[in-house]
């Protein structure tokens, strides 16, 4: 056995495989190879101003994982989210009131609910640069 080695140049090893659970140090390739197959951590929301919304907005997209909307409602209008089973589970909304005297009200598709609360309700988002974030578990919609 020898304790703590030095290496010097550029020291060369065997590339373990990713099912490998030992102690057996970890080459550059080892770490690449894990590192891209746990999808790197994701992706950038995608960010959508909405000027000048006067009319009830559904949201149809649902890129990435998770999306952001800077809306500014120029009347007191309905936002309907997309479908909980499109969107998949994990699928997080941000949802932003721009507009300092109109409010929002954020409804869930069909009969999916927002923290229970049905879509004849909503939830809402009233003041100027109020936010809401909202994630699915594919069946609904939960306010986080």
């Amino acid at each position: 056995p020898i304790a703590a080695p030095a290496f010097t140049g550029d020291a060369t090893a065997v590339t373990q495989s990713q099912s490998d659970n030992s102690t057996k140090l970890a080459t550059t390739a080892y770490v690449d190879t894990a590192v891209a197959g746990a999808g790197g951590g994701g992706s950038k929301p995608t960010i959508t101003p909405l000027g000048s919304q006067g009319s009830t907005y559904t949201i149809t997209t649902s890129s990435g994982i998770e999306e952001v909307f800077l809306i500014t409602p120029t009347a007191n209008i309905d936002v309907i989210l997309e479908a909980a089973a499109t969107c998949g589970s994990g699928y997080k909304y941000q949802i932003k009131n721009m507009a300092s005297a109109y409010s929002l009200t954020l409804k869930g598709p069909g009969s999916e609910t927002i923290d229970g609360s049905v879509p004849a309700t909503g939830i809402v988002i009233g003041s100027q640069f109020e936010n809401l974030t909202v994630i699915t578990d594919g069946s609904n919609w939960f306010i986080i």
